[in-house]
């Protein structure tokens, strides 16, 4: 039997952790944080590939 893998790599850039940080909106960054987690746990919602790239809408 075979076995497929899928990983899930989340790179942060510099530019989004400053973003991120300077959030005021404490829900909206709650929000963001847990849709980055999901991504890595590997529920990618509503996701559409194409060419390599992947678009998780939410």
């Amino acid at each position: 039997m075979d076995t497929l893998a899928c990983v899930n790599t989340v790179i942060q850039s510099d530019e989004f952790a400053a973003w991120l940080k300077g959030l005021r909106d404490q829900t909206a960054k709650a929000k963001i944080l847990v849709r980055i987690k999901r991504l890595v746990a590997g529920n990618m919602g509503n996701a559409k590939h194409f060419d390599g790239i992947t678009d998780a809408s939410y």
